[in-house]
């Protein structure tokens, strides 16, 4: 499941547990692509669906005005054009900061899109106060237009694996006893080949740290981070899984001895949360926002040292005070953040575009994030 699909889960879970106001919510989709909503709708919220069959475009096809939505929310960077008021969500621009990473068509076509979007919207969130500096130095925005909304773990959400299912989950990937986790899909900026130079520096030193990944196969990059294993000498102490189901997900952190997340771009990070609700202790890159995410329940490095890696590898895996020092520090920054508070902001801003601003909205807008 990609992030787009967590963010739009743990928004609807929010959502449906705050006190029902006045809203109907709608949830605007393709024909038969909905398996993933499954049991997360309730009684003031339901499906719309889109007229041209998800085929991507900038105009809106008229949906959303036959139904008399009175605020759009863009839970997605592409979006399209409407006189409905709109809250326009972009993620990131690591088109800007990673071009290499993207096509001159595709950084041609962000940078207009996202523009046009932003430029359209009456509210811009953003998951992250760096996120939104970016957004606004990058585009020209204001502050006010620009906001910030914390987001939070959705695989809180799922129920925790059981012994015989995390067991059967071993057999079925021939998996090693203890593993570093990184769950993410195999995009160059993941920076998956420097994580396994990092690991194969560490065999080389005594120290055998198996890999374990999860996360869609980028088919174009794969075969590089696979040349890159062979080369370290570690192909056998290296595991893709691909696409796990939220269960089996919530059971690989349950089962790991770390998580490791060496990204070299990324607005927040949901396997971050995701380890710290699960008690998974994490080293992370410095990148963007994650340091102030992580707000010191994290081992930080140089995502673009091999060697740092390598060190903060080490220290956890070998460490086991270290391991249980984070697990409580980790354990109690995602306390902090629930998808009930994200859902109550989002709330506010859906009144404030609709033109229901109260006291209590504007209280809620203006309210400081945490990240």
């Amino acid at each position: 499941m990609g992030g787009i699909e967590q963010f739009v889960l743990g928004l609807l879970h929010g959502l449906a547990r705050l006190e029902a106001g006045e809203e109907r919510y709608h949830v605007l989709v393709n024909e038969g692509q909905t398996d993933w909503l499954d049991g997360r709708l309730w009684p003031e919220a339901e499906l719309l669906f889109t007229r041209n069959g998800g085929a991507r475009r900038i105009f809106s096809d008229g949906a959303i005005e036959a139904a008399r939505i009175d605020v759009m929310h863009f839970t997605w960077q592409f979006a399209f054009l409407t006189r409905v008021p709109s809250i326009y969500h972009p993620h990131d621009l690591q088109h800007i900061h990673l071009p290499r990473n993207f096509s001159f068509m595709d950084r041609f076509g962000r940078s207009m899109l996202y523009r046009l979007f932003c430029r359209r919207a009456a509210v811009v969130s953003a998951g992250t106060e760096w996120t939104a500096q970016d957004l606004r130095r990058q585009f020209g925005l204001s502050s006010s237009k620009v906001r910030v909304t914390n987001l939070s773990p959705v695989i809180q959400s799922y129920a925790p694996p059981d012994e015989a299912s995390c067991r059967a989950l071993r057999e079925k990937h021939k998996l090693p006893a203890d593993f570093v986790f990184y769950p993410a899909q195999t995009w160059p900026h993941k920076n998956h080949i420097r994580l396994i130079e990092a690991l194969g520096h560490l065999r080389r030193d005594g120290c055998a740290a198996n890999l374990v990944c999860s996360g869609a196969i980028d088919r174009q990059h794969q075969p590089k981070i696979e040349a890159a294993a062979r080369a370290a000498g570690i192909e056998a102490d290296v595991h893709f899984l691909g696409f796990v189901s939220p269960a089996e997900l919530r059971a690989l952190y349950s089962m790991c001895r770390m998580v490791c997340i060496p990204t070299l771009f990324e607005s927040a990070s949901f396997p971050m949360w995701e380890a710290f609700e699960l008690g998974a202790p994490v080293a992370c890159s410095t990148v963007t926002s994650l340091p102030a995410q992580a707000g010191g329940a994290a081992l930080l490095f140089d995502p673009i040292d091999v060697r740092a890696i390598a060190a903060a590898i080490r220290r956890l895996w070998e460490d086991e005070a270290e391991r249980l020092r984070l697990r409580v520090l980790g354990a109690e920054r995602v306390k902090q953040f629930t998808w009930e508070k994200t859902a109550l902001l989002f709330r506010a801003y859906y009144r404030h575009v609709g033109g229901r601003t109260s006291a209590e909205v504007r209280e809620l807008i203006e309210s400081a994030p945490l990240i």
